[in-house]
């Protein structure tokens, strides 16, 4: 036999005191959580001395030139190498000065050691990337004077040319010309002395770089100078013609649809570019294009 139990109206009481209560308690916690989140941020930046943070508002004045610095090709060539990119960082460095571009350099090398941590990630900061820019923005300030090593070892010697320099330039493009798939030894060295060599013995070049309007002709030259029998590094060269175009190409031959580069590949993207003008814009220092179509 069952027994039912008739209330009087007890259990909406019930509930409503329920949803008081639950409705405080979650109000409760969100100050709390506040609370704690208000006293982490002031004893985090409590641990910060002064002089820490005099010197991240010091470099907040280079941020434009960072950003620019950190757009630009990487040693190795992993971080998506765009030709263009790089470019911009040179010109954009040369158009500040010389003794601009020198303060640029050192302020970047304390930047990137603070973000030491952030090195791995797309375009972070990296005095690597130094490398490529350098040699690119400065040229020696005596005819035929000796150049620092950019290799492993800086003490290894100095030459008449930079040495191992894996960019090449095809018409002002330049294009990091080396497939590497891995790399072991020992770590990169500091590159300062390659700002202080610039700052004691360059000057800053003659005149900006100012690339060809068609990058994928120029990828086609370098790749009969260096890559008739390497396809990796074909694939390498003509994917930084592209990425310096990308947004200007058809959408089934930029990057996010077609993310290798066989020679089928190329022919049909070349095709497909056919019908489209290029042009290098020296004011906005990108390509643009006309679409003949």
């Amino acid at each position: 036999m069952s027994r039912s139990f008739q209330h009087d109206r007890p259990v909406p009481h019930v509930v409503e005191a329920c949803v008081a209560m639950n409705l405080v308690g979650t109000a409760h916690c969100l100050i709390l959580a506040c609370v704690a989140a208000s006293l982490a941020f002031q004893k985090c930046h409590a641990k910060e001395p002064a002089d820490v943070r005099a010197r991240k508002r010091g470099l907040a004045q280079f941020r434009e030139e960072f950003e620019l610095i950190n757009r630009s090709t990487d040693l190795l060539g992993w971080d998506e190498p765009d030709p263009v990119s790089l470019v911009r960082a040179v010109n954009h460095l040369r158009s500040r000065g010389r003794e601009r571009a020198i303060e640029v350099f050192r302020a970047y090398m304390r930047y990137a050691r603070v973000n030491a941590k952030a090195a791995g990630r797309p375009h972070a900061p990296d005095e690597q990337r130094l490398c490529w820019i350098i040699p690119l923005l400065f040229v020696p300030a005596e005819e035929n004077a000796d150049l620092p090593s950019l290799g492993r070892d800086p003490a290894v010697g100095a030459s008449k040319t930079w040495k191992p320099f894996d960019i090449s330039v095809i018409g002002d493009l330049p294009f990091h010309i080396v497939e590497i798939i891995f790399r072991t030894g020992s770590p990169e060295p500091d590159r300062g002395y390659l700002v202080e060599w610039a700052a004691e013995h360059a000057r800053l070049r003659d005149n900006p770089l100012r690339p060809v309007d068609d990058p994928i002709q120029a990828a086609d030259e370098l790749c009969n100078q260096i890559a008739q029998e390497d396809e990796f590094l074909r694939m390498h060269i003509r994917r930084q013609a592209r990425r310096s175009i990308d947004r200007l190409l058809p959408r089934a031959h930029q990057q996010s649809q077609s993310p290798w580069l066989l020679d089928e590949d190329w022919k049909s993207l070349k095709r497909a570019a056919s019908k489209i003008k290029f042009r290098w814009d020296e004011v906005e220092q990108k390509y643009t294009a006309n679409d003949s179509r």
